[in-house]
């Protein structure tokens, strides 16, 4: 069995592209992590109706793209850990950022992206409303994830320990690992644990598939609404290759 770690965020660069020949499109998609507010009723003459997240304590619903307008086409929808539609972006060869609006036309956050054919973003709020926004460009085409792993990204706030079949390995804030199953075996037990002084808490732990055609993605981020019971909280992404 082979682990194949990668603990630095990489780019790709697009090598190799003949002289005047047409870049292919590239996508950004994005997947916003966080803890969803409690939900809240009221009572309205004699009908119960939800009450809306106060400001700020869930991402904005509707955004802008960038655009000359708030036509459809340049409107984006987006929801606490559900991936958004791939947004296509100029074919150009290097990094770069998208600004992000409000239907006002006011700046929300500028998301950056990678050079190479599909980027992953993860945004979570680095405060305590979601007008401060941390965010994490991945690669994301196919070969970013080879079909006999999954990709395990910490955007939490500390270290965690990986227990993957025999294997341990740490993953620092901020980074990511590749882990390899097994040839012989149709699951990968994983255990994610981290520590806060003398206390240690499970986040995770279960039997991972082998899914060849599928994306397979876990990402542990910090829990940041009002239950504290549990510092980190985790998140599958599958999709399909």
């Amino acid at each position: 069995m082979k682990t194949l770690l990668l603990l630095a965020i990489s780019s790709l660069s697009l090598l190799g592209q003949p002289e005047g020949e047409a870049r292919p499109p590239r996508t950004l998609s994005l997947l916003p992590l966080g803890v969803h507010p409690p939900f809240e009723q009221e009572i309205r003459e004699d009908a119960r109706y939800e009450v809306a997240p106060a400001p700020g304590t869930i991402p904005p619903p509707t955004l802008l793209l960038p655009g000359a307008d708030d036509a459809p086409g340049n409107r984006l929808l987006l929801r606490l850990r559900s991936l958004s539609p791939p947004i296509e972006l100029p074919p150009a060869p290097d990094n770069g950022t998208l600004t992000l609006r409000h239907p006002d036309g006011s700046p929300w956050c500028r998301v950056p992206y990678l050079a190479g054919p599909a980027t992953l973003t993860l945004l979570w709020r680095g405060g305590l409303l979601w007008d401060e926004v941390r965010t994490l460009p991945l690669p994301n085409h196919p070969g970013a994830i080879p079909a006999n792993s999954c990709r395990l990204i910490n955007i939490s706030h500390r270290t965690l320990t990986l227990r993957w079949q025999e294997t341990v390995h740490p993953l620092p804030p901020g980074k990511f690992i590749l882990l390899s199953f097994s040839e012989k075996k149709a699951t990968a037990h994983l255990e994610i644990t981290s520590r806060e002084g003398k206390q240690q808490e499970t986040a995770f732990r279960s039997e991972i598939p082998v899914l060849p055609a599928f994306r397979q993605q876990i990402i542990c981020y910090r829990c940041d609404g009002s239950d504290q019971r549990q510092a980190i909280k985790v998140h599958l992404l599958r999709e399909k290759r």
